[in-house]
């Protein structure tokens, strides 16, 4: 029997049960990708093994920093511990393993470096008693109950599982028992969490994720230790994971179909919440029938006068618009919804480009028609005037500077007739200076000097000034 000792301390990692199971079935499913069938069973509640068929572990695979997959980004395991990492991990928590390596039985155990004087990982190696054509990974004294649970954890035990396919191979995986789990290459990772508001909007708070996922290995950096990605990088990989469901599901007729529109809206209410949501509106930019089935079904459920709402700005958007506001939670849902229905300020732009379309004369009332004549003879600019609803902008008079004329709120016109003149006086203004400064006041001076020049006579007296306003027309 030969011992060879490695330099890998007792205590250099803590792995859980299934994290030193994981570890092996890495290192199976990559030799599979090399063409070393992998197959599993479970001889005992206790115990599993993992066989690559004509595979072979040679000596020099011991050294820490060794490895086969370097570069390779198909493989998961990629820092070139692998099986040693598992071992070592696996005897801190108990487990008995044995690695029958075709002619040869490796057994782990953990013993004092005969120069380095501390407790290593090291290996006996000896003749197997039973020989076998590739790597057998044998390991025991597992709690039943994780045993059990090594099947569900690796996909390609479960051939039949419902799945979407994405982009570069990812998968959205549909079967409830998979859902808020994440595997990478098909092997279990962890659960799945996703930030999102309270119902008060105070705080975000973690929830699960309503559909399971699969990345490739590739997408799925993970770090020294076997724990999990950057969280920001994830949710964009799951993004671009259903980006490309979305785009593969689109049928002969340029459809996308009712269950992936679903299952789409599903989840960018809840497990898209965190990304970006730029990368959601082009998804929904590049399927006009998505974007337009989605305002279809929240038509459906809210109304078709309803309208998505996150801040109180959106709400008066809504309003002003005459339309429903309805107040979502979901950010992500609601820039969707938006990229169809369009944005709050484009919404509101639209409306207001629409109020300020004139009222033609002929559909004014008589006392309006007769004001706003007397506003026109007393206009001291050549600037054309017109009535127009203006008041729910919260506005009484506009200078329109594309259209080069003066809007005048209707009701004002008709009821308060010399504030329409006050108003229309301060909007002819605006021809010459378009702001509020000092440039502004001294060209509203000069339009009301311009409007009083034939109406008032001053006295040849200096301390009496009679002034004479001509109010007669304004009713």
């Amino acid at each position: 029997m030969e011992r060879i000792h490695l330099t890998v301390t007792a205590d250099y990692l803590d792995w859980n049960t299934q994290e030193v199971i994981r570890e092996f079935l890495q290192n199976g499913l990559d030799a599979e990708k090399d063409g070393f069938p992998l197959t599993f069973e479970q001889p005992i509640a206790t115990a599993i093994t993992l066989t690559s068929k004509g595979a072979r572990l040679e000596k020099k695979t011991m050294l820490i920093g060794y490895t086969t997959k370097k570069d390779r980004p198909d493989q998961i395991g990629k820092f070139g511990e692998g099986y040693k990492l598992g071992c070592i991990a696996a005897l801190r928590l108990g487990m008995k393993v044995n690695i029958y390596n075709n002619e040869e039985c490796w057994t782990p155990l953990i013993d004092m470096h005969p120069t380095l004087e501390c407790k290593v990982l090291a290996f006996d190696i000896k003749p197997s008693s039973c020989k076998i054509d590739g790597v057998k990974v044998s390991i025991g004294n597992i709690p039943p109950d994780e045993a059990l649970l090594v099947q569900d954890r690796c996909l390609t035990f479960q051939p039949n599982y419902k799945r979407y396919v994405g982009e570069e191979d990812g998968e959205i995986l549909l079967d409830k028992r998979y859902v808020n789990k994440l595997f990478a290459g098909g092997i279990y990772i962890q659960e799945l969490r996703t930030a999102v508001p309270n119902e008060d909007g105070s705080n975000e708070v973690e929830k699960p994720m309503d559909y399971g996922y699969n990345l490739a290995p590739d997408q799925l950096p993970i770090d020294r230790d076997r724990r999990m990605v950057d969280n920001y990088k994830l949710a964009h990989q799951l993004a671009y994971i259903w980006r490309g469901a979305v785009k593969a599901s689109i049928t002969d007729t340029g459809n996308v179909p009712k269950e992936m529109r679903l299952a789409f809206t599903k989840a960018i209410q809840n497990d898209l919440e965190e990304i970006g949501s730029y990368i959601i509106r082009g998804i929904v930019q590049n399927n006009d029938s998505l974007g337009q089935g989605l305002v279809a079904d929240f038509h459906a459920k809210f109304g078709n006068k309803a309208y998505p709402t996150i801040f109180s700005s959106d709400v008066k958007a809504a309003s002003m618009a005459n339309l429903r506001p309805v107040a979502l939670d979901q950010r992500n849902y609601t820039q969707a919804l938006w990229e169809v229905m369009g944005d709050p300020d484009k919404l509101l732009a639209t409306w207001e480009a629409k109020q300020r379309i004139p009222i033609a004369d002929s559909e004014l009332s008589h006392t309006t028609q007769q004001n706003l004549a007397a506003l026109r003879e007393y206009n001291p600019s050549a600037i054309p005037i017109f009535a127009a609803a203006l008041s729910d902008q919260q506005a009484m008079g506009f200078y329109d500077k594309e259209e080069c004329h003066v809007l005048i709120e209707e009701t004002l016109i008709r009821d308060k007739p010399i504030e329409a003149l006050s108003t229309m006086l301060h909007e002819v203004s605006h021809a010459t200076v378009l702001g509020h400064g000092e440039d502004f006041i001294e060209a509203f001076h000069k339009t009301i000097e311009e409007f009083l020049k034939d109406k008032v006579v001053f006295a040849e007296r200096k301390d009496a000034v009679a002034i004479e306003p001509d109010n007669d027309t304004l009713n």
